[in-house]
């Protein structure tokens, strides 16, 4: 099933792991907003990233950008916090990877093997308490994995789950077969909070933009 498997650029889009060519490809805005109002050229890409994460305007854009420094080696927006900015769930099958993606500014995403469609959707209307159940599980989980700066994991074959916790220093994240995960009193709660956002998302499709 390898040929079918969720598009490489788009998974790292909903990581917030994206290389730098494909997230200027996609946010050349942001460029143009911090060069119209500094009014300046950047010194390196150090002070370009931290001029773009003042600027961003999502959970997600701040993710990627941090991803960018610490791929890099440098300084970091953000120091020590270590609370979880994103959680992405994915689900291995048939048609390649599902995949649902929640941030921390109840920004949301559903991946779709099947049809290779992205939906991103903005939870924040009506869907606080099922994110805040979510976010409670999946801190308990983020207690049990460590974080690693630059390494994602690889997709979930058919019949598997990734669990990735996002947070400023790095995704954490845990891969087991999804019987075995959902019946888990960590990973468990965790997807079936996660499946109750999925059908939000999904039932938001008519206001939402598809990629």
């Amino acid at each position: 099933m390898t040929g079918t498997i969720i598009n490489a650029n788009m998974r790292r889009r909903i990581l917030a792991c994206a290389d730098l060519a494909d997230f200027l490809a996609e946010k050349t805005h942001l460029e143009m907003r911090t060069g119209d109002r500094k009014g300046a050229e950047f010194a390196g890409d150090c002070e370009r990233f931290r001029a773009w994460f003042g600027d961003a305007s999502s959970v997600r854009e701040k993710l990627q950008i941090l991803s960018l420094c610490r791929e890099r080696r440098y300084p970091t927006p953000l120091v020590g916090s270590g609370e979880l900015l994103g959680v992405v769930i994915e689900l291995g099958n048939e048609f390649g990877v599902d995949a649902l993606a929640v941030y921390s500014d109840l920004q949301g995403a559903w991946y779709s093997g099947r049809d290779s469609t992205l939906t991103e959707v903005d939870l924040s209307a009506g869907s606080r308490v099922a994110y805040q159940q979510l976010r409670d599980v999946v801190n308990r989980g983020m207690q049990h994995c460590m974080p690693h700066p630059t390494e994602i994991p690889s997709p979930p074959p058919p019949g598997y789950t990734v669990i990735s916790f996002l947070s400023e220093s790095g995704i954490a994240y845990a891969l087991g077969s999804s019987r075995d995960m959902a019946s888990d009193g960590i990973s468990g709660p965790i997807i079936y909070s996660a499946l109750a956002i999925r059908k939000l998302i999904l039932g938001s499709r008519s206001d939402a933009s598809c990629i």
